[in-house]
């Protein structure tokens, strides 16, 4: 099974950016845009896993969300790996209480790492994909185009409740991702 774990964003948030994303499909060559009802962030790509491995995980994800409390997450600010002027992935960001985020995402790190999964080399960087691009691209016109809508559409706080783990199915048209199983945060 290829697995990730990952947040969710409100399922209104996921409407009104996939709205957006419409907006700019087939406008761009080489760039292939995430379809809004897949929108999340991703706090650990776990690869192709075993089966058997399954409730190991499971039970690990759940003592995770038993250590932390619900907390507050907003959209902020828009931009590009590794840099706008050649962009490879277009992406959303978080603040709000991004030091608990990252230390969630950082036990996630560690606690799979006894399932064979590698440790993450990268510092976390807490965002959601928009898009990905096949060869480096200046996107710095959509970048700003992007940051102009959300300045307007003014995204409220919202509240984290949960992690999930993902099954992330691949085909020519593109990654399909289904819930494997959701574990809930201690309830403030």
């Amino acid at each position: 099974m290829r697995l990730f774990v990952a947040v969710d964003l409100p399922e209104e948030y996921k409407r009104a950016i996939g709205e957006q994303i419409n907006s700019y499909l087939g406008k761009y060559k080489g760039i292939r845009w995430v379809k809004g009802s897949q929108l999340h962030l991703t706090l650990k790509f776990l690869g192709h896993l075993s089966r058997d491995l399954l409730p190991g995980v499971e039970d690990a994800l759940e003592k995770i969300a038993e250590k932390f409390t619900t907390f507050d997450l907003e959209i902020k600010g828009c931009g590009a790996f590794p840099a706008p002027s050649k962009g490879r992935v277009i992406w959303l960001g978080l603040a709000g209480e991004g030091d608990v985020l990252a230390s969630l995402a950082k036990n996630v790190d560690l606690n799979m790492r006894r399932f064979g999964v590698e440790k993450e080399k990268r510092p976390f960087k807490s965002h959601i994909t928009l898009a990905r691009c096949k060869n480096p691209v200046d996107v710095t016109l959509i970048v700003r185009e992007w940051e102009d809508w959300l300045y307007a559409m003014n995204f409220d706080k919202f509240h984290l409740d949960d992690i999930v783990l993902y099954q992330s199915v691949l085909s020519p048209q593109g990654p399909t991702y289904y819930e494997v199983k959701r574990f809930s945060l201690k309830q403030r």
